[in-house]
């Protein structure tokens, strides 16, 4: 058996961030590149949500006027476009028995001071794949947590951590870079890739850690 893994990149943000001015032409446009990008891939389809942002402030700080704001950006790509993105694919999803991927975080389960927005939005993106699992049986849909990685987000929120987080949880996030606790970027990726692609039918509405012991044997089945 062989698999063909095509990545498509999207700029979700670009094309929603002034959603409220342009809210039908943008729709359509994300709705034509769902056709364009799957309608063609019917052997084997997979949707991974992996975009999203952060804004790390206490909410007191946060601009939410407009749709300008940092909250309608972060909710319109950490969720909304999630939920678009997926609505639009359900069709090709469903013919060729596809597996959603929906990239999540341990804050999802955990609120923090300073990063309500992100707590929020992987909270509701953990739900939203929990009924879709309910909602869709003949599609897989696996909430996968990369713990902690060593991103661009991560080294942003380590700048940040001492003026809004408290002294533990700032502790923890210098600690685990300078002690090379962080996850390899590649390493997450890898595991992704064979979870999106050979992860069962079990997993579906289900949270799986990227080092799954079964997910890593799928990693050295595929690399």
């Amino acid at each position: 058996m062989s698999n063909k893994v095509v990545l498509v990149s999207v700029d979700i943000l670009a094309l929603t961030c002034r959603l409220l001015e342009l809210q039908e032409a943008l729709v359509e446009q994300l709705q034509f590149s769902t056709y364009r990008y799957f309608h063609k891939s019917i052997q084997q389809t997979i949707l991974v949500h992996n975009a999203a942002i952060s804004v790390i402030n206490p909410l007191r700080d946060i601009n939410a006027n407009g749709s300008d704001s940092e909250v309608f950006k972060v909710y319109q790509l950490n969720v909304i476009s999630i939920f678009q993105l997926t609505h639009f694919a359900l069709p090709y999803l469903r013919q060729a028995h596809g597996t959603v991927l929906y990239v999540s975080s341990a804050l999802a389960h955990h609120a923090v001071t300073g990063i309500s927005l992100y707590c929020s939005t992987k909270a509701s993106l953990n739900m939203f794949a929990k009924c879709m699992a309910l909602e869709e049986p003949d599609i897989t849909s696996i909430i996968v947590t990369p713990g902690m990685t060593d991103t661009d987000m991560q080294a942003q929120t380590r700048e940040v951590a001492d003026k809004v987080f408290n002294e533990e949880y700032a502790r923890r996030f210098k600690e685990a870079k300078e002690s090379g606790l962080l996850n390899k970027p590649e390493d997450v990726a890898k595991s992704f890739c064979a979870i999106s692609i050979l992860g069962t039918k079990e997993w579906s509405g289900e949270e799986i850690d990227w080092k799954n012991e079964k997910a890593q044997s799928m990693v050295n089945k595929l690399f």
